[in-house]
C-alpha cells in the first residue's frame, strides 16, 4: 500500500518526507492535540439535566455528578433520538414504497380496494332506498288514498322498523 502512495505521489510531483517534515516543523506544538472545530454544545439543557440526573443519583446513594457526565448523557440522548428517528424515517419510506408493481410481489389483500368497494355498497342500497321511497310516494300521489294518516309514506322507514301491522293500527287509532 505505501509504495502505491508513493507512486502516486511521485507522479503528481509531491515528496512524502519533506511534506511530512515541513508540517512537523511548522506545526510542532500541535502534533498530538486534540482540535476540536465547534464548541461542544449539549443537546439537552444542562442545567435541567444535571437536576435530574442528581436526583436520580440519591436513591442510589451518588451525591456528585461532573457535568462532562451531563454531557456525555446529553449526547447520548441526542445519538438515540437520531438512530430512533432515522429507524422511523426509514420505516414511513418503506410503507411510502409499493410493491404492487414488483413481479416477486403478490397482493394478499388490499385493504383501501375493499374499503372503496363497501362505500360503494352503502351507496348503491341508499340510491336504492331512495328509489324505492321515491316510487311509493308517486304511487301514493296517482291514486290519492286519503284513508291514510299524513305523512304516512314519508315515515316508510319509521313503518319498517316498528312493522307494518303495528304502524297501521297506530295510524288508524
Amino acid at each position: 500500500d505505501d509504495d502505491d502512495i508513493n507512486d502516486v505521489a511521485s507522479m503528481a510531483g509531491v515528496n512524502l518526507n519533506e511534506e511530512s517534515a515541513r508540517i512537523l516543523a511548522t506545526n510542532s506544538e500541535l502534533v498530538g492535540t486534540h482540535i476540536r472545530s465547534c464548541k461542544d454544545e449539549a443537546f439537552l439543557h444542562p442545567g435541567l439535566l444535571h437536576r435530574r440526573i442528581l436526583e436520580t443519583a440519591k436513591k442510589f446513594g451518588v451525591t456528585e455528578v461532573p457535568m462532562e457526565a451531563v454531557t456525555f448523557i446529553s449526547h447520548a440522548a441526542q445519538s438515540r433520538l437520531r438512530t430512533v428517528v432515522e429507524k422511523v424515517s426509514s420505516i414511513a419510506q418503506q410503507r411510502l414504497d409499493s410493491c404492487k408493481d414488483e413481479e416477486g410481489y403478490e397482493q394478499s389483500a388490499d385493504v383501501r380496494s375493499q374499503l372503496r368497494f363497501f362505500e360503494q355498497l352503502e351507496r348503491m342500497e341508499k340510491q336504492r332506498k331512495d328509489e324505492q321511497e321515491r316510487e311509493i310516494l308517486l304511487k301514493a300521489a296517482k291514486t290519492r288514498r286519503y284513508d291514510l294518516p299524513p305523512g304516512y309514506f314519508q315515515n316508510w322507514r319509521y313503518r319498517d322498523k316498528m312493522g307494518s301491522k303495528e304502524f297501521n293500527r297506530r295510524a288508524v287509532i
